[in-house]
């Protein structure tokens, strides 16, 4: 990211406000799981989470990032997971979909951040998404823009979900 992104981005973080409500699998109605597309082996994972969470009558959305170009932009939908690549990113790394636009001002109950790099167009969504209980591994912008976070000692997705799994139901 260059600095003018980067000093315009952390400009709108200052301003950002949200209200944190903790929510768990009983609690929340509405959920949204970031990730990186480019990884094939932790998109498998990914859909079994997002069936799990959906078992858990909660409504959601799976919103992927593909860094390179493809056919697969912000308007298809492979069983239920929206795509976006760097084909719909202006030149300071944020989406100019609409649709990627209209869900960062959603008021998600639960958002799960599983963005193990720093694809920016990941980091933006969920560090300026209206949601109302952000959940991550214990790394990098997550630190600072997630309520709930995990240090996990093999960073892999597999190993955070088993995690979120496990004590996400423990919290009231």
């Amino acid at each position: 990211m260059n600095w003018l992104a980067k000093l315009l981005f952390e400009r709108k973080l200052k301003s950002f406000e949200r209200t944190v409500v903790v929510s768990n699998f009983k609690t929340a109605k509405k959920a949204l799981v970031l990730y990186n597309a480019d990884d094939k082996v932790s998109e498998e994972q990914i859909r079994e989470f997002s069936k799990y969470v959906s078992s858990q009558n909660i409504k959601t959305t799976v919103l992927g990032y593909q860094s390179k170009k493809s056919n697969q932009v912000d308007k298809t939908v492979k069983e239920g997971h929206l795509y976006f690549d760097k084909s719909v990113v202006n030149w300071l790394g944020v989406s100019k979909s609409s649709v990627i636009k209209e869900l960062v001002d959603v008021e998600f109950d639960l958002l799960f951040d599983f963005n193990k790099g720093d694809a920016f167009p990941l980091r933006y969504i969920s560090s300026l998404s209206k949601a109302k209980f952000k959940i991550s591994w214990a790394i990098a912008y997550q630190k600072k823009v997630c309520d709930l976070t995990f240090e996990i000692k093999e960073n892999n997705i597999k190993n955070l979900i088993e995690q979120i799994k496990h004590y996400l139901p423990m919290i009231n």
